[in-house]
């Protein structure tokens, strides 16, 4: 089974061609030279699996110090971290179709109490528990402090549990919450001890300040401003 890995980033630098060492993999390279033409992503990195082993890789564009980016630039991945989060739901075999309340019973929404006590883990994961889209937690801000301080008070739904599907990222900060405390270990260590180090991860990280200090990695574009690690 092959894997393709595709990580890009939106910065108006100038780009140098890459140079396509085997041609078996010069398809693959062209296809995704056209996608990264058409969406306007100059920074790209992928990498190419088999059998969990990486057989090709490539990159284009600079890291933030202008060295070439290679199969090892961090980029800023921002909500496949949700995916992530559900991987570590299924490994620790949270279940699914039971409320969340009675998972973790110190979960409260005072504004939906009704609603709060039929929300599922299966409905966080699948944008269905109706809970009001917000950003959430900044990275100076533990997952238990924000649900404790904002969640539990502020947040709310906005349709049924089950029955409509709506983008929110507080799926996925409860989705969080809830592995977090049925795990017994803060979210970081949670996601490394169920995903990070037993996938060998060893360049996935949480921590600004690891990826500032590691230093290679590429920065992002949101057409308004340029993305660090360190930003929100």
């Amino acid at each position: 089974m092959m894997i393709l890995i595709v990580l890009m980033s939106c910065v108006q630098d100038q780009i140098e061609q890459p140079d396509i060492q085997d041609s078996e993999f010069q398809k693959i390279v062209q296809a995704v030279e056209s996608d990264r033409e058409a969406m306007g992503s100059p920074n790209v990195s992928f990498l190419l699996f088999q059998d969990g082993e990486i057989i090709f890789s490539q990159g284009w564009g600079e890291t933030h110090s202008g060295e070439q980016i290679d199969e090892n630039t961090r980029f800023r991945i921002g909500s496949v971290t949700k995916s992530m989060t559900a991987a570590s739901v299924f490994s620790l075999g949270i279940p699914l179709d039971t409320p969340v309340q009675d998972i973790v019973s110190s979960i409260d929404l005072l504004k939906s109490p009704n609603e709060i006590a039929q929300i599922t883990t299966q409905h966080l994961l699948e944008h269905s528990a109706g809970l009001v889209d917000q950003v959430g937690v900044s990275e100076e801000q533990s997952l238990s402090s924000f649900m404790e301080d904002t969640f539990f008070s502020q947040m709310f739904v906005i349709a049924p549990p089950g029955e409509v599907w709506n983008y929110s990222n507080l799926n996925y900060i409860v989705a969080g919450y809830v592995a977090e405390e049925y795990s017994g270990e803060n979210y970081h260590e949670m996601m490394d001890a169920q995903l990070f180090s037993p996938l060998d991860m060893t360049r996935t990280a949480f921590d600004a300040q690891t990826v500032l200090s590691d230093g290679n990695w590429a920065r992002g574009n949101t057409g308004v401003e340029l993305i660090t690690p360190s930003s929100y």
